[in-house]
């Protein structure tokens, strides 16, 4: 089961100012995020399978991938806390804060396999 990344990219969270205004959001850790401090990062992977009519190289890079970008970036406009970085601001804080600022991206990933996309994307564990 070979995967081949096509792209790797940082997607921002849409936004309506201008791109060089400074302004940033902090956000005080609650009571019930600090329990889930040292775990680790949650990360997703999510599976499509192309119609024939999708399954072309230059429609998936010149329709789809584009699509897929932009809805995450303006689903993150609603959830900015998910591009932000997890920071202390002085080394006395009793406990972080989520720093979202202009720069905050989170990481997208594409690829693709050749593997039946039935036993990928099935319940259970894969190897």
């Amino acid at each position: 089961m070979a995967l081949n990344i096509i792209k790797t990219t940082r997607v921002s969270p849409a936004t309506n100012s201008s791109p060089d205004s400074t302004n940033s959001l902090i956000l005080p850790l609650t009571f019930f995020d600090l329990r889930w401090i040292r775990s680790h990062p949650t990360q997703q992977v999510l599976f499509y399978k192309l119609s024939h009519s999708e399954s072309s190289r230059e429609h998936f890079h010149t329709s789809i991938l584009p699509k897929l970008s932009l809805s995450l970036s303006l689903v993150l406009r609603h959830y900015l806390p998910l591009a932000g970085h997890l920071t202390w601001w002085t080394p006395h804080d009793p406990k972080p804060r989520i720093t979202v600022s202009n720069d905050s991206t989170v990481s997208l990933t594409i690829a693709e396999s050749e593997a039946d996309f039935s036993i990928v994307s099935g319940k259970g564990l894969r190897l």
